[in-house]
């Protein structure tokens, strides 16, 4: 560090004292190679993680040293460029459902997901646990966990005036604690007969109505596609998706799997829709006479039937930069909410190890 007028060395901020120090240009060039031959080096080891931190140090320190712009230019920018590349990964924000809470201790709870790494939640939480919207936001500001989406109960394709009315108080609600989205389901196949082209219509017009009234409110709506509802194939899929204008798509690469879709296929083809992603994986699966699937859910990291290293990459590649919500797998007898969340950690770390 600098001396000061009396000639003692002075206690300042690292990088002010840094900009101040007088370096001699040899020091600054081996500064500058050790950085391009070790950590650009090691750049595919440090995934988008806080070790990350540490070539980003080393951007800011020698970038103010180096004397000449032209060596800054030489010797750092191929690394900067590198660095941001990487970053350009992080553009979507992770996060943990909840899908199976119901009447959950909520402080608790997201301080453990937190403490897991996640980023945000997705709620399916009934409107009087939950309580009032500035209750909520006040849940999530403490333990640094917001909503990322709420959802709907029930579908779109239920055009009666009681599940409308009360699926627009959820959006409302959704709206004022600033959830991403608004996330639905399509409804349950007709009995007795099969599914028509005209049922998958209807249903996106069900959809389509909501998301209009989800509009004044700044608020997207989400379809979650779903397999053993009323859209239950790739064609159904498709012709649904056609219908809408202003819904949008999450799509649920363990569903898209099910019904033969590749999930990294899926995300190309739907990229101008898709506003959610849903991770979800199986151990096996197998199907009723009737076509019905009947998966066995695990945590995410413990299956093999999903490529989640190439969708989060493709995800990347696409500038997807919403949220990304990891689902858990069967409950184990006897769980509960703070336990699931501190389990959910497992699902975490799989995913940093991937680099995200």
């Amino acid at each position: 560090p600098p001396r000061n007028r009396r000639g003692r060395y002075r206690a300042d901020d690292g990088l002010a004292t840094v900009k101040r120090a007088r370096i001699c240009s040899g020091t600054v060039l081996a500064l500058a190679r050790w950085g391009m031959t070790t950590l650009r080096a090691r750049l595919d080891e440090l995934k988008p993680d806080p070790d990350a931190r540490i070539v980003n140090v080393f951007l800011r320190i020698s970038s103010c040293c180096l004397p000449r712009p032209y060596m800054r230019a030489i010797l750092l920018r191929p690394l900067e460029l590198t660095l941001n590349l990487r970053r350009s990964c992080m553009a979507f924000t992770m996060c943990y459902s909840t899908l199976r809470w119901q009447t959950p201790d909520l402080e608790v709870a997201l301080e453990e997901l937190k403490r897991a790494g996640w980023d945000g939640w997705e709620g399916r939480l009934p409107l009087d646990w939950l309580g009032p919207p500035a209750r909520l936001r006040r849940v999530c500001a403490d333990s640094g966990m917001p909503m990322s989406a709420y959802t709907a109960s029930g579908s779109p394709d239920n055009t009666e005036w009681e599940q409308v009315e009360r699926n627009r108080r959820r959006m409302e609600f959704a709206a004022e604690v600033e959830a991403d989205c608004f996330m639905f389901m399509s409804g349950p196949m007709p009995e007795g007969r099969m599914v028509s082209d005209d049922d998958i219509r209807a249903a996106a017009e069900g959809a389509e109505s909501w998301a209009e009234y989800a509009s004044q409110f700044d608020l997207e709506v989400s379809y979650h596609i779903h397999t053993n509802t009323l859209v239950d194939s790739t064609e159904h899929w498709h012709l649904y998706m056609s219908c809408l204008r202003k819904a949008k798509l999450c799509i649920d690469v363990s569903h898209s799997q099910l019904w033969g879709y590749d999930p990294l296929e899926a995300i190309a083809d739907f990229r101008d829709q898709l506003n959610y992603v849903h991770l979800q994986d199986y151990t096996s699966t197998s199907r009723r006479e009737d076509g019905y699937h009947l998966p066995v859910w695990c945590d995410v990291g413990l299956g093999d039937n999903i490529d989640f290293p190439g969708i989060l990459k493709v995800l990347a590649d696409q500038g997807f930069d919403r949220c990304v919500t990891c689902c858990p797998g069967e409950p184990p007898p006897g769980d509960d909410p703070v336990t699931e969340a501190k389990r959910s950690s497992g699902a975490r770390e799989y995913l940093k190890r991937l680099g995200y």
